[in-house]
């Protein structure tokens, strides 16, 4: 008796958290996005391509496989790739080590083995402004011959819930929360730069800024096609 309340408890709690996980990715299987990234002058450097594969649900909440491709400034695919976000105990994730996987190899390192370990990135299931979020990180370890070459730490910092504004972008006009947070680099030398996001539910990021340490704009990207 006492075993089957457990586990009436255990299937209660896993609909509630599969319930209260707010998305932000599209759920809908097909549903395909493209992202343009430019540089400070407007000047298109690359763009991303993502499809959603399909929505699965776990003991925990629920799944979402996508297909990514990055393609250079003339349209030439620069990376392939399979992402899962989770919805897990109630929090959206964008697993870190999962984001890393197919990236191509730094120009000289083709040949080092690479491990990578670090915490993920997470969104509670409501964003409220002046809400505070959970740091992030990811580290990078590369070896030769068994012996480590260099390592390079990440480091997402700061990350604030600042407003709730309207975006308008090629693909539409979202109703968006605005992220802002620190990257911090550590390798050979230390850099930090700041972001700002614009992110919609069951959308995910519309807009983008890259500022240096300064608080200088170097970089941007923009939602601009959105097919659900």
């Amino acid at each position: 008796m006492f075993s089957c309340f457990l586990l009436m408890i255990a299937f209660s709690l896993t609909k509630a958290f599969s319930q209260d996980c707010t998305s932000y990715m599209p759920v809908k299987e097909g549903t395909r996005m493209e992202m343009k990234h430019f540089d400070a002058k407007d000047k298109l450097e690359s763009s991303t391509r993502m499809t959603i594969l399909k929505k699965h649900n776990t003991p925990d909440g629920y799944a979402i496989d996508v297909q990514v491709n990055s393609f250079d400034a003339k349209g030439k695919e620069a990376m392939s790739n399979k992402l899962t976000f989770r919805c897990s105990h109630g929090e959206f994730i964008w697993d870190m080590n999962d984001l890393m996987k197919g990236m191509p190899a730094m120009e000289g390192m083709e040949d080092m083995k690479i491990k990578i370990s670090g915490s993920d990135l997470k969104f509670p299931s409501r964003l409220q402004v002046g809400q505070k979020l959970e740091d992030a990180e990811i580290n990078f370890a590369m070896e030769s011959g068994g012996m480590v070459m260099m390592t390079i730490k990440v480091r997402i910092i700061n990350r604030k819930v600042v407003a709730k504004e309207n975006i308008t972008t090629p693909a539409g006009t979202f109703d968006c929360y605005k992220l802002s947070y620190e990257v911090d680099t550590e390798s050979m030398f230390s850099m930090k730069m700041f972001q700002t996001d614009w992110i919609a539910e069951e959308t995910g990021v519309v807009r983008s800024e890259n500022y240096d340490q300064n608080n200088k704009l170097t970089s941007y990207s923009l939602l601009t096609e959105l097919k659900r």
